[in-house]
């Protein structure tokens, strides 16, 4: 997780960059689509990050459980409306 926590930031610096590069009279049609990009990057680049913590846990969990711990219910119920929203 500490390998991608600061994706957003920067793809956000680099869509910031390629925005400054173009021409001032550049294409309506250009400028939508880097606005596009940038939407679907930040959120790609936010699940990603949610994925990588949600996998944590996982992984935490299961260390617990061959440790001989017992998971409680509603920890269980946590995990479960976890992978639903993937």
């Amino acid at each position: 997780m500490a390998t991608t926590i600061s994706h957003p930031a920067s793809l956000t610096r680099d869509i910031s960059t390629i925005r400054a590069a173009l021409p001032e009279d550049s294409n309506p049609i250009v400028e939508q689509l880097i606005v596009t990009q940038e939407s679907i990057s930040a959120g790609m680049a936010t699940h990603l990050v949610s994925l990588a913590g949600h996998y944590d846990q996982m992984a935490t969990a299961l260390r617990e459980k061959d440790e001989g711990h017992e998971l409680a219910e509603d920890d269980m119920q946590g995990k479960i409306a976890d992978i639903q929203i993937f």
